[in-house]
């Protein structure tokens, strides 16, 4: 996965939380600045070593719609 989708999906999972809150019509478990926050967490992996160069992110199991499928149900 690259940076952007690391950061995306911990927040598209945070909004659909919000989005459960709205339907139960009280008020959202995360605001803006929480997401901005999760978003930094999510990307953090693939900013820090050993997964900087894109080759090496691109060549790690984890790094993979196979994983991203396995854990979306987490």
């Amino acid at each position: 996965m690259l940076t952007l989708t690391h950061a995306l999906l911990p927040v598209i999972a945070a909004n659909g939380a919000n989005s459960v809150q709205a339907i139960r019509q009280k008020d959202p478990v995360f605001d803006l600045g929480d997401l901005g926050w999760i978003a930094f967490f999510g990307a953090l992996p693939d900013l820090a070593w050993p997964h900087l160069p894109l080759a090496a992110r691109l060549s790690s199991p984890t790094h993979t719609v196979w994983f991203a499928l396995a854990m979306a149900p987490l």
